[in-house]
């Protein structure tokens, strides 16, 4: 058995090396007792190599522990002179004779690789393959660098290290294994990440906040600058393009947390059932590198500064206003009017005025009551200036029959359009929503056509067709070319509406899909492409009030400057263990029986109709249960789970659309085909208003923080 395994260290620019065939290296060959071992020429060798014996005393076979150790002792020893070169150690351990393949054998090599004892040594700094190494040092690593948790890199990773530490592991055989260990944040070149980040030269993303690498694995010291500016020529110069693999300036604008897919799996596996991408913020940029987040966020959407009027959002006395120490009567609040369709919101601690829509004469001021003391006495009167509000507007592309947009309604969003080609649909869609404006035209005619004055809003909906995507898709369909291709707007109508966030709902087999992925990964890219943060989970709409355990990929995004929201927390329990216990503070999930019994018998699209045969497929499945969610996707064609738990009768339309959770007086439009396709297409309106309203909390939380009131 060889003393010694040879560690590949790679060449310059990281690929792995292949000494016994490349002639152009210079290598050296030590005989040592028989025992020869390949060396490169800039790596020192202890000058004594430990002697193991062929047997012990007592009979026992010794092995050996076929890895080189590096060591970072600087200071000279009784047998060695001092040295800033790599030191080899060799470990001896000791084991009994065994049959390689018993039973006893597996076990004892699974018990002497668990580790008994470590110890952990810092270190301010230390010199390995003459490269000074401290904190705050930036590196590049080598192909096949070995994280702690045994993870083997490939190329385009760096670490910029924060701690240096001395490793000292005992493990259950005797073993003892000493290594040098550097702890820091980990970093990949864009180019190396399946194209969910723009494929720009000397741009890295960071991946993991704390990641410990192996000493031995750096081979170059780097530039790395965290910055969240805007523009390329901010940070990094042109020249520098040349030198860029070896040499040049890195820049770090990005921070993701994906699954690493090292092991090159499929589908879901690729990326995860979560992760997300998003920009630095202003508190994580170096310094002399960094913009503020507010000023980031006008710049981006372009916001023009407060009108001569209204300066830091403190309503001046040129307005209209209304007094709080004189009676307030219908006719003074119907001439206060502060703008146009705006609401304003009293955010003073001590006001008592509820406002509604200000410059309606339907809308008129309400107050609400106090009992313990006047609202007219300049004791209660507001102190404090008040800032100015207005309410969230909302865009909803490839909008159908309005799933999103009724979502958007219940969070509390001002609905400014809609666009979808389908002329059934966008007829659905303004019938329920006649104050807003239905465009009915492609995605991108509309943002092509319409200024950015008209198609300007804060938050935008995209739900591009998915029956290209989803799993029940199993023969080609004839507008699969056009599916495919409307998830292409994006850049267009990102340019084009600068919304301050956006939401996408997708089927999950849009990430689940080998087949799908791939648009999965070109649709991050092209938010990322545009400056937009983004994240993305898969909800079960049974947890958030829908009576359907519906799973759909959803993901939020915010421009430059704005952080991101997160997701809801579930508010219903569903669980397909009937044992599982339920959590407290949720609630249980909506039953098919609580969506369909309480329909009016005379509502519209309710015709019950008795069927005088079924189809034996839909008798071979099982009967959908009266306690339970509905257990399947509503397809737009019906499909086999069509069937009434009385297995007499398909569903009718309005009981399809409930169990999307569409209000009872919800209006559909066109032939029973185009209404159901609608009803299946669409977007369940409580799973979209719990995240919208997360995403509008979370846009007001940073209006406040900014002092902003909601004027972005």
């Amino acid at each position: 058995m060889s003393l010694f395994e040879v560690i590949d260290l790679g060449d310059e620019t990281g690929q792995p090396s292949t000494p016994l065939e490349d002639a152009s290296r210079n290598y050296s060959l030590i005989s040592e007792r028989n025992v020869t071992l390949l060396v490169q020429e800039d790596i020192e060798i202890a000058s004594d190599i430990l002697e193991v014996a062929a047997t012990s005393e007592n009979g026992s076979s010794i092995d050996i522990f076929d890895t080189i150790f590096i060591s970072d002792d600087e200071g000279p020893s009784d047998n060695s002179s001092p040295s800033d070169g790599p030191v080899f150690e060799v470990v001896g351990t000791k084991r009994k004779n065994r049959s390689p393949h018993s039973k006893s054998s597996k076990r004892a090599k699974k018990d002497s690789s668990s580790v008994v004892e470590h110890h952990d040594t810092p270190i301010d700094q230390v010199k390995i393959n003459g490269l000074l190494l401290q904190p705050q040092t930036n590196v590049q690593l080598r192909y096949g660098a070995l994280l702690s948790d045994r993870t083997i890199l490939e190329n385009g990773y760096f670490l910029r290290i924060k701690r240096i530490f001395r490793r000292r592991e005992v493990y259950k055989n005797g073993a003892e294994i000493i290594q040098l260990w550097l702890h820091g944040s980990l970093f990949r070149r864009h180019r190396d990440l399946d194209g969910i980040l723009p494929k720009t030269a000397g741009e890295v993303a960071l991946l993991q906040e704390k990641v410990d690498v192996r000493a031995s694995d750096v081979f170059n010291v780097r530039e790395i600058i965290l910055t969240n500016l805007l523009g390329r020529d901010s940070v990094r110069k042109s020249y520098e393009d040349a030198k860029d693999e070896s040499y040049g300036r890195l820049v770090c604008r990005w921070k993701a947390k994906i699954k690493d897919n090292i092991n090159g799996n499929t589908g879901m596996q690729q990326l995860g059932a979560t992760g997300y991408i998003r920009r630095l913020t202003e508190t994580e940029a170096d310094p002399n590198y960094r913009i503020g987040d507010k000023e980031l966020s006008k710049i981006w959407r372009a916001i023009p500064e407060a009108s001569s009027t209204i300066k830091n959002n403190i309503i001046k006395p040129n307005i209209s206003s209304i007094s709080l120490c004189e009676p307030v009567n219908e006719a003074a609040s119907s001439k206060s009017t502060i703008g146009e369709d705006l609401e304003i919101i009293d955010l003073c601690e001590q006001s008592v005025i509820q406002t509604k829509k200000v410059g309606s004469l339907y809308s008129p001021i309400v107050i609400a009551e106090d009992q313990k003391a006047s609202l007219f006495s300049n004791k209660w009167a507001p102190r404090k200036r008040c800032r100015r509000r207005r309410k969230y507007t909302f865009g909803d592309a490839f909008c159908g029959a309005g799933g999103a947009t009724c979502g958007a309604v219940m969070a509390g969003f001002k609905v400014r359009w809609g666009v979808d080609h389908d002329e059934a649909a966008i007829s659905a869609w303004r019938s329920n929503f006649g104050r807003s404006l239905g465009y009915q035209e492609d995605v991108h005619e509309f943002v092509s056509r319409n200024s950015k004055l008209t198609t300007r809003v804060d938050l935008l909906h995209l739900s591009p067709p998915c029956q290209f995507f989803s799993w029940a898709r199993t023969i080609p369909g004839k507008n699969d070319e056009k599916n495919e291709a409307s998830f292409f707007v994006v850049p267009n109508t990102l340019n084009s509406c600068r919304p301050r966030a956006v939401t996408v709902e997708e089927t999950d087999g849009l990430i689940g899909l080998s087949r799908s992925v791939g648009h999965f990964k070109c649709m991050l890219g092209d938010f990322t492409s545009m400056g937009y943060s983004v994240k993305y989970a898969v909800l079960n709409a049974a947890q958030y009030g829908v009576p359907s355990k519906r799973k759909r990929l959803v993901l939020i995004a915010c421009c430059p400057g704005e952080t991101l929201a997160d997701f809801p927390n579930p508010t219903h329990f569903y669980s397909s263990d009937p044992f599982e216990p339920m959590p407290v503070g949720l609630q249980r999930a909506v039953t098919l029986r609580e969506a369909i019994t309480r329909i009016p018998r005379f509502s519209p699209d309710h015709d019950i109709e008795i069927l005088e045969t079924v189809a034996p497929s839909s008798l071979k499945l099982p009967p959908h249960e009266w306690d339970q969610p509905f257990r399947s996707t509503i397809k737009c064609g019906g499909g086999e789970y069509n069937l009434h738990p009385s297995r007499n009768r398909k569903f009718t339309l309005r009981e399809l659309a409930c169990l999307q959770s569409f209000p009872i007086d919800h209006l559909f439009y066109g032939k029973r085909g185009e209404k159901m396709r609608q009803i299946g297409n669409a977007f369940p309106p409580k799973l979209v208003g719990a995240v919208m309203e997360s995403v509008r909390k979370h846009l007001e939380k940073t209006d406040d923080e900014w002092e902003g009131g909601g004027v972005l």
